[in-house]
Parts: C-alpha cells; structure tokens; sequence
C-alpha cells in the first residue's frame, strides 16, 4: 500500500509542476480524461496476483471493466448521446454477473468435502467452518458483513482461508489452539490480528489467511 500511496504522490506532483510550468498542457483536463485508467491499473494488477485462485478474480475483474468503460466515455470515444443508457446498462450487467456467480457457487459448492467456495453479495452472513482433518475455503465477500467461525482444532491438523474482500467487514473467529499465519494485501484497508494470545507450538494446526482487501476490514478475534 505504501508503494501505491508513494507511486501516487510522485505522479501528483510531478503532474503539478507541468502545469506550473507549462499551463498550455490544461493538465487538469488531462486528469478529468483519463483518471479512469487508475480502476483499470488496479484492476490488472489483482488479476494478475489472483490468477490461481479463480473464484477471487470478481472484484479485479470488476474494476477492470468499469474502468475500461469510464475511459472510454471520458476520452470522447463513446459519445456523450449514450450517457442516458449507461446506467440502465450497468445495472443489468451488475444483476446478471451476480446471478451468474451466485449460480455457479451454489453448483460448486458440493463438489469437495473439503473444500468451499461461499460468496456473500449485500449481506450479512454467519459461516461456519466445515470439520475435517484439511479444509480450504475462498471466501468473496462484496458490500457485506461476514463472520467465519472455525471449530476447536481437535483432530484438524490445517485450515486455510482466503479471502477477497470489497467494501465488506470479515470477521474470523478463531478459537484457542490454532496457530496463525497471515498475509495480506490491501487497498484502502486493512487486516488485523486481534487475538489476545498467540500460539507457538508448531505441533499444533495451523491456520492460513490470505486476503485481499479493498476499502474494507479483515479481522482476527476470539469467540
């Protein structure tokens, strides 16, 4: 996130001093024209780092679209007589793409004891986690608040969890006895590690967080 914020500020400014320098150059305008392509950047670079995990591309490949279409409309190459339809249009695309992902989930859901595919759109959702001695589970949350509860780690021996979150609140509730190791990468928010005691024994199972976060919360915490 440092990198993007620092990257960020260079740009500004060295897009400041053009205008300082050169006011022939109308950068404001410039900016006005092609800020979409940053939801574009953004979006590229999501799917490049989640290309193995297809179930956690919808957030990256969301914003790809939507900055593909707003460049399109602000540097004039779609004219402004087709602003009325845009948002009729956006709206069905948005309802048959979350049709179509809930769809899928819910055929793939049973595909694998241990493994689980959930997808919360809107909502607030209570998960709990399946027992079995290895589990994995992709968790895609947009504008909606979760909790994962994961079970005692008796007879578990690791869990992983990866999570793509956007404009969400995902709370893991992690119960004594699990180790914990967790990365993330976040854009406009944040992943915490809320628990008040750490385990160290490495005989004991370990629990994987992966996320990525864009403008929401990831949070470890005890029941």
């Amino acid at each position: 996130m440092r990198l993007w914020i620092g990257a960020g500020l260079l740009i500004l400014g060295a897009l400041l001093f053009v205008d300082r320098l050169v006011p022939s150059a109308n950068v404001p305008h410039l900016i006005a024209m092609w800020w979409p392509i940053v939801l574009v950047l953004f979006g590229v670079g999501g799917l490049i780092r989640l290309a193995s995990h297809r179930p956690a591309l919808l957030v990256p490949l969301a914003m790809t679209i939507l900055g593909g279409a707003l460049a399109l409309r602000t540097t004039g190459v779609v004219p402004s007589s087709m602003d009325r339809f845009i948002l009729p249009l956006l709206a069905c695309m948005a309802g048959a793409g979350f049709l179509g992902f809930a769809a899928a989930n819910r055929r793939k859901a049973a595909d694998s004891p241990v493994a689980g595919r959930m997808t919360s759109i809107a909502e607030s959702r209570k998960i709990s986690w399946p027992h079995h001695e290895r589990s994995l589970a992709q968790l895609v949350s947009v504008l909606s608040g979760c909790a994962v509860e994961l079970p005692k780690p008796d007879g578990l021996k690791e869990a992983r969890l990866e999570i793509t979150a956007f404009g969400s609140a995902v709370d893991v509730v992690v119960p004594q006895g699990w180790r914990i190791e967790m990365s993330s990468r976040n854009i406009l928010g944040r992943s915490r590690n809320r628990l008040s005691t750490v385990e160290t024994d490495p005989s004991k199972p370990i629990l994987i967080v992966e996320s990525l976060v864009i403008g929401s919360g990831v949070t470890l915490i005890r029941p």
